[in-house]
């Protein structure tokens, strides 16, 4: 039987990929919503490590992960999906059609979302976790969302499964955006080339990584600007 457009949307709510991450990141002795200062955090683990599940963009929410820093390690985990499912509806409920994206995210991903707040991994007592997954996400074609998708509107994102992650902490563990052979003096195009990435993104990965100091400007090549990398720190990394 078809659901209907409104019993669908808030099923579906209920669980949605931000609270499968944040259930399988508070663990069976944490506790969810758990308010901490002014804030309320997704949840914070029987050792007393905050949760908070970022989907998007980080620069809205910098202010309220510094703070938190500030009273408790924070752990924020950013899903980066490798693998979609889309399940699309007409405006009546009834399923178009159920298909696989072509799209797959990777790890470059990340500087889409934190290129707005380049410093922010350098905070004390803060930890990014990158976390692969697989999602369906439900759309529904009621002529209400983006142009680019036609107008069909995108209703849910709901957890399938959890892959790998790595762990982001401080300036250093950031040089593994560098990749090896990577010529002594590069700019957009060079790191493009190596990381098979749009040259728009590695624009993105360059201010990053720049910003954090882990790289440094050498000049230009034409109108191109150039950089190399900084010599490496002696900052401990958890990895």
């Amino acid at each position: 039987m078809p659901m209907s457009v409104t019993e669908g949307i808030g099923t579906i709510k209920e669980k949605g990929l931000h609270a499968s991450l944040k259930a399988h990141y508070c663990g069976p002795d944490g506790k969810m919503e758990k308010e901490i200062g002014n804030y309320v955090c997704d949840a914070q683990r029987g050792d007393g490590e905050l949760i908070e599940v970022q989907t998007g963009n980080f620069a809205p929410v910098q202010e309220k992960f510094i703070s938190l820093a500030h009273i408790s390690r924070v752990r924020i985990v950013h899903p980066i999906v490798v693998s979609r499912v889309i399940d699309l509806f007409d405006k009546e409920g009834n399923r178009v059609r159920i298909r696989r994206s072509p799209k797959k995210g990777t790890q470059w991903d990340l500087f889409r979302v934190i290129v707005g707040t380049p410093r922010l991994a350098l905070t004390p007592n803060l930890i990014i976790e990158v976390v692969f997954v697989e999602e369906k996400q439900t759309r529904i074609a009621n002529g209400c969302g983006s142009w680019r998708r036609g107008g069909v509107s995108i209703v849910e994102r709901d957890l399938i499964s959890i892959g790998q992650s790595f762990l982001l902490e401080g300036a250093e563990s950031f040089r593994r955006f560098l990749p090896y052979g990577l010529e002594e003096h590069f700019g957009t195009a060079e790191l493009a080339k190596a990381c098979s990435i749009r040259p728009d993104l590695a624009r993105k990965v360059l201010y990053v990584l720049s910003r954090m100091g882990l790289i440094q400007p050498a000049g230009k090549r034409g109108n191109a600007k150039l950089y190399r990398e900084s010599p490496q720190k002696n900052v401990p990394v958890t990895y």
